[in-house]
């Protein structure tokens, strides 16, 4: 009886239609028979022959013998016509059944074409036969013209349809006809009976937030509706019919996206049901081996994703469907005092199928990539970029969404968003392993941009995994030494451009947006960790926080990677990137965990030849960091740019038309004798269409200011020091008043560098170069900077305790604990040595002389200065450095009467004089 109605369903437009022809042309036939008309034996089957003498005039029937003798000739042949088109449905179904499946012959069996047909045949047939046996000679002429009619009008409608149902078994040849048919069974409750879920896989995401969890499915193969289309497809590849394999994908996509689209509730089940037996297919053409049909596969997996990231609206079935229903009724439910509700449209996504696409889109990328043709090479590109687009169209419309519960949608979106990180981790992760650069490149690029998009959208938790994936593909990446350093430098800048976004976008959250996320953070909290926040605004400020220090720990994690595989430029970046980061936190706590990390990676380039270049650039970032601390700005002299910006904050007007002037050098020498060691004082006017505006002059014996149109800047400290790098000496201008003693990062970076000092010393006393001891002299100057800033800034802790102690140890390091011989190479050697401790020494003086003039360095750590002076001094004699520093050196202890250092001082420049005049005489 189901089939029966279903049967009906279905084919009641036929039904309605036959109705209505009857009823047109029985009377049309009993008019034209029956009026003024004879009819004898000998035209009855010329009549049933041809219709058109049905038309004939001047016919009348003159005995009952006649119209039986006519309803016999239409039984007889419509029961031929009937058994000759059943035979050709035959013939059409076997024909399907073998070059497809036999299941395609359920589509007949269960087509109500065919059985209408068959129906309407069997009317035509035994109604005549019914009336023969019922007629007798006495039946009433107008009963038996009736019936007769009727009879014939049956006879000539099914005539007629066999017209129709020819051309509908040509039709149903076409395979295309067969997919079509096979589609309409396919609904919900069909999916429903086939199918159950029996398990749940876990996502890699924690149970604290959302994400994705799989589930497994059983499908009973009988009752499967898809799989008849599913047999075509297969059927048409193995004969590679290219556009019904299509015709077919194309079929069960749109079943899938139809049937979830109106029951988002089953959408789990359903779509893992369709994407298993699109699977199957893919297997079987990755079995063949044809990039057509792999093609045709990935696209569809593309489509299917692509449309399923757009929102779905539905009416809420509880509301009136029609609004035009709702406003008609409105002035009666004001008249009944009945509340009235316009229609309510409900929004629901299928992030779980989008998902799944791209979940099978990674598989099929694992299964071609292995391949070297060409063409799957390509294949694996466009894959690729077809997740690119997917990831890109989630987003996108996403500002499609106008509901009044952000709080669902983004739930959703993270789930979604988070999943999607690990799938284009374990294709970067394919890539690389295959050396596919132009992959990697893809997937990297969407790696970025899902990140700044997450971002942008408030995802918190999908940016830690989209972070933490990237990592690693770019430790993978620089696993893979040269050949993919590139790629690693790139996924670095990414993630310290991610840093930038997180840091930018948190500053910028504000108002009702703001409102949003604590709503939404507080509803994760509570609905996966069970728990309450308080402040929600405060935890979220913390997890902005951690995102950027997790993003300089997978930094560090590169650059290692990248120093065990020699790679220069990527870790280079990786130590940029880590300045930037380091801005981005301004914390001490984190600027310190910093310059670790940078240490460490120094540590494993210093031990290396290949690497050991790299040691330069690890101090630079050290260095750069430490004078960020001090609060530096930039240098007068070289940075134009900033120099006119700063300018134009604090003169309020553009900076063009400015003039600087420079006053000739006052040399004012400590020691009138030696004019190698002075201090310089410089006189500096800038001038705005001649009107000097800015002034740069000591206003007093020791401190240099800065003053702007006649008003001193207390805020702005502003003094020489030599670069390191260059040794040029530059105006450098720093923020801030005099710090007292703190727990700054400038404290453990000379501790950081002492580190990297003594192993360096060592690597390179075996064979030393100027390339190889410029990065110890880089040190050095460092500590001799870091003390001169400390100075100026009045820190008598750091100095005394931090960057003289260091100074000292250097020094120490160079006298006691350096082993070489007297061999031609270690003479060379000692050259070096001797070099390294003439910068010792000069640091070493400067430091002591500039922190004695400002008071601030202890009689204690001045003569351990001047000790260890006089220990190198004793070591690497030098003639033409060390005798006016120790000449200095002892007139500096008399004057502050430190008798054990002038005594020390006195023997050595005795025996240092006693040693030349020697030398003289012979």
């Amino acid at each position: 009886m189901r089939k029966i109605k279903s049967h009906i369903q279905r084919s009641k437009k036929q039904w309605l239609l036959f109705i209505v022809v009857v009823l047109i042309l029985f009377p049309l036939l009993y008019t034209i028979l029956f009026k003024g008309i004879t009819l004898d034996s000998k035209n009855v089957s010329f009549i049933l022959g041809a219709i058109s003498t049905v038309f004939f005039k001047g016919i009348t029937i003159d005995s009952n013998g006649n119209v039986l003798s006519a309803l016999g000739t239409l039984a007889q042949s419509n029961a031929t016509i009937l058994a000759i088109v059943i035979s050709l449905s035959l013939v059409v179904i076997e024909f399907s059944a073998s070059k497809y499946s036999a299941r395609v012959v359920d589509v007949f069996k269960n087509d109500p074409i065919l059985w209408g047909f068959l129906l309407l045949y069997g009317l035509s047939i035994f109604y005549p036969v019914l009336l023969i046996v019922l007629i007798a000679d006495e039946t009433n002429d107008l009963l038996l013209h009736l019936s007769f009619s009727i009879a014939y009008a049956l006879s000539i409608i099914a005539y007629f349809s066999l017209f129709f149902y020819i051309l509908y078994v040509f039709k149903m040849m076409k395979p295309n006809s067969v997919i079509d048919a096979l589609s309409k069974n396919i609904d919900v409750k069909s999916l429903s009976n086939s199918s159950e879920e029996v398990d749940e896989h876990n996502s890699r995401i924690s149970e604290d937030e959302p994400k994705i969890n799989r589930v497994t499915i059983n499908i009973e193969e009988k009752k499967d509706p898809f799989l008849p289309i599913i047999d075509i497809i297969r059927a048409s590849i193995m004969r590679y019919d290219y556009t019904t394999a299509r015709y077919g994908l194309g079929a069960v996509s749109d079943c899938l996206y139809e049937i979830i689209k109106h029951n988002p509730h089953e959408e789990k089940r359903i779509s893992e049901h369709a994407f298993k037996r699109i699977f199957e297919i893919w297997k079987l053409a990755l079995k063949i081996e044809d990039s057509e049909f792999i093609k045709m596969v990935l696209i569809e997996y593309c489509n299917i994703g692509e449309r399923c990231t757009s929102p779905v609206w539905k009416s809420d079935s509880t509301y009136i469907k029609f609004k035009l229903k709702t406003e008609f009724l409105i002035p009666l439910y004001n008249a009944l005092n009945k509340p009235y509700s316009e229609e309510k449209v409900a929004l629901s996504n299928l992030l779980y199928t989008t998902f799944l696409s791209e979940y099978y889109l990674k598989e099929a990328f694992k299964s071609i990539v292995k391949a070297k043709e060409e063409e799957c090479q390509n294949l694996s590109i466009i894959l690729t970029k077809c997740i690119h687009d997917i990831g890109s169209k989630t987003f996108e419309n996403r500002y499609e969404l106008r509901i009044n519960e952000p709080v669902k949608v983004l739930e959703s979106l993270e789930g979604s968003i988070s999943e999607l990180s690990y799938i284009l981790k374990d294709i970067g992760i394919a890539a690389i392993n295959v050396d596919s650069k132009d992959a990697l490149h893809n997937i990297s690029n969407t790696f970025n941009y899902i990140g700044e998009a997450a971002i942008y959208h408030n995802l918190i938790h999908s940016t830690f995994h989209i972070l933490k994936n990237l990592k690693s593909i770019g430790e993978e990446s620089a696993k893979k030494g040269e050949e993919f350093e590139l790629l690693t430098t790139q996924i670095v800048k990414y993630l310290e451009n991610l840093a930038s976004k997180i840091d930018g976008h948190s500053k910028e959250l504000a108002g009702e947006t703001q409102n949003q996320v604590i709503e939404y953070y507080k509803h994760i909290k509570q609905k996966y960790e069970y728990k309450r926040t308080d402040n929600a605004l405060e935890d979220l400020n913390d997890k902005v926080k951690r995102d950027i220090s997790d993003i300089s720990s997978y930094i560090v994690i590169i650059g290692e990677e990248s120093i065990k595989n020699n790679l220069l430029d990527a870790t280079r970046q990786c130590l940029k990137s880590l300045e930037t980061v380091e801005r981005i936190l301004q914390d001490d706590n984190e600027s310190r965990e910093v310059c670790k990390r940078i240490k460490n990676i120094g540590l494993d380039a210093v031990n290396k030849e290949q690497t050991f270049p790299l040691v330069e650039d690890i101090i630079k970032s050290l260095y750069s960091i430490g004078m960020l601390q001090f609060g530096y700005m930039f240098d007068w002299d070289r940075d134009s740019q900033k120099r006119n910006e700063f300018l134009e904050e604090y003169l309020y007007d553009s900076a063009n038309g400015l003039r600087i002037d420079y006053s000739d050098y006052d040399e004012a020498f400590v020691d009138k004798d030696n004019e190698e060691y002075n201090n310089l004082t410089e006189r500096l006017q800038i001038h705005y269409f001649d009107e000097e505006i800015l002034e740069l002059d000591y206003k007093n014996d020791k401190e240099k200011t800065m003053i702007i149109n006649g008003k001193e800047m207390k805020g702005i400290n502003i003094f020489y020091l030599t670069n390191i790098k260059d040794e040029y000496r530059t105006l450098k201008l720093f923020k801030g008043e005099f710090i007292n003693r703190s727990v700054k990062a400038y404290y453990k970076i000379p501790e950081l560098l002492a580190e990297i000092f003594k192993p360096s010393l060592i690597f390179v006393q075996t064979s030393p170069t100027d390339e190889k001891v410029k990065p110890i002299c880089m040190i050095i100057q460092c500590f001799e900077n870091f003390a001169m800033m400390s100075i100026h800034f009045r820190d008598s802790f750091s100095l005394n305790r931090i960057f003289v102690g260091s100074l000292i140890s250097m020094g120490h390091f160079l006298v006691y604990d350096l082993k070489y011989s007297d061999g031609d190479k270690d003479q060379n050697a000692m050259w070096y040595f001797k070099w390294l401790a003439r910068k010792i020494s000069k640091a070493l003086y400067r430091v002591t002389v500039k922190g004695l003039e400002y008071n601030l360095i202890e009689p204690s750590k001045c003569e351990e200065c001047l000790a260890c002076l006089i220990r190198i001094e004793k070591k690497y004699p030098d003639k033409w450095h060390d005798y006016g520093i120790l000449k200095n050196v002892l007139k500096i202890a008399r004057e502050l009467e430190l008798n054990e250092i002038v005594l020390r001082a006195e023997g050595v420049v005795t025996e240092f004089e006693n040693r030349e005049s020697n030398k003289d005489e012979d």
